[in-house]
Formats: structure tokens, sequence, C-alpha cells
């Protein structure tokens, strides 16, 4: 309803009265994302981007776990061109301690940096996240990067994968299906 009357008063040339509709909406229901989106993308069609980003800056304020507000703030930033702003953005929320969707970040991340052309902060994110979390998707993903950059670095990357399961699978027991179905979907890839 907050959202629909704004809409009026912006369809009634009322842009304050808007503004005014939607921050005591988030007065009231300051966890709801869907409100931040809305005003969000109101002040984007004004063209008032500090004002987007006080907003998205109350948004991770009131809600530290959303990825969604990381992953869209960062997003901005980079459609800006300020990739510096990004990178700080994306950073904050992979240092965040908690959030709703940690791989969904990461991937984002990792995705802008692609898009951006940066090859060696790439790599970089690959090999942090893979410190945090050795898995086969990660380790898949990261080789068929590597394939884009040369055939020998995507070779590193397989063989650095196969010792890395290897080892889990050894820490495991070597009866552990779930680490043995890893390594065969890791070499079937490879060959």
């Amino acid at each position: 309803m907050w959202v629909l009357a704004a809409k009026l008063e912006i369809r009634r040339r009322n842009v304050p009265g808007a503004r005014r509709l939607l921050g005591n909406a988030l007065g009231v229901l300051p966890h709801k994302d869907s409100l931040y989106r809305e005003y969000i993308a109101l002040e984007l069609s004004l063209a008032e981007i500090d004002r987007a980003r006080i907003l998205y800056k109350q948004w991770l304020v009131r809600n530290p776990a959303a990825t969604a507000a990381y992953i869209e703030f960062a997003d901005m930033e980079a459609g800006l061109g300020e990739m510096e702003r990004a990178r700080a953005i994306f950073e904050v929320g992979v240092a965040a301690s908690e959030l709703d969707a940690p791989e969904a970040l990461w991937k984002a991340y990792i995705d802008c940096e692609i898009a951006c052309g940066e090859t060696e902060y790439v790599v970089q994110l690959y090999e942090r996240l893979i410190e945090k979390a050795s898995h086969v998707r990660l380790w898949l993903s990261y080789a068929k990067f590597m394939q884009t950059c040369g055939e020998s670095d995507a070779r590193n990357v397989y063989e650095k994968a196969a010792r890395a399961l290897k080892d889990r699978m050894v820490e495991q027991g070597s009866d552990s299906e779930l680490a043995r179905a890893d390594r065969v979907q890791l070499l079937d890839a490879w060959c």
C-alpha cells in the first residue's frame, strides 16, 4: 500500500510527498527489502545517485545479512563506472559474518570482475573463496574461467583441485562416498 500511495504521489508530481511516504514506510517496516528497492528505484529514476547511496547504506545498516542489498548496491556503483566503490561494497559484504546467501555475493563479485576484464582480481577472488570452501563446483568454475586465460592455467587449477580433493578424501576417510564422487566429477571434467 505504501508503494502504491507513493506512486500516486509521483503521478501527481509530488516527489517530496512520495519520499515522505516511503520514508515513513521504512520507519514502520525497516526490514522490508521491497520498500528499499522501490524507494531506490524512485531515486535512480530521478537521477538522485547520492540519495540512492544513502538508502542502500540504511538498508545495510538495518539488515546487514541482506545479500541482495550488497549485490544491488555494488552493481549500481559498477554501472556508474565506480569500480573502487563497487569493490569496497563487495569486500564489506564478503567480510560480513552472517549473510542470507554468501555464495550469491561471491558469485556476483566474481562476475562483476569478469565483466570488467580484471583477470588478476578474479584469480584472487577464486583463491580466497577456495580457502573458505573447497567444493568441486567451485573448482570447476575456477578451471572453466582459467581456460579462457590459457590451457596451462586451467591445467594448473585442475591439478591443484585434484590434490585438494584427494586430501579431503584422506581426511574424511577413504570410504567417504561424497568425497569420491566429487573427485570423479572433477576428473571427468578435466579429461
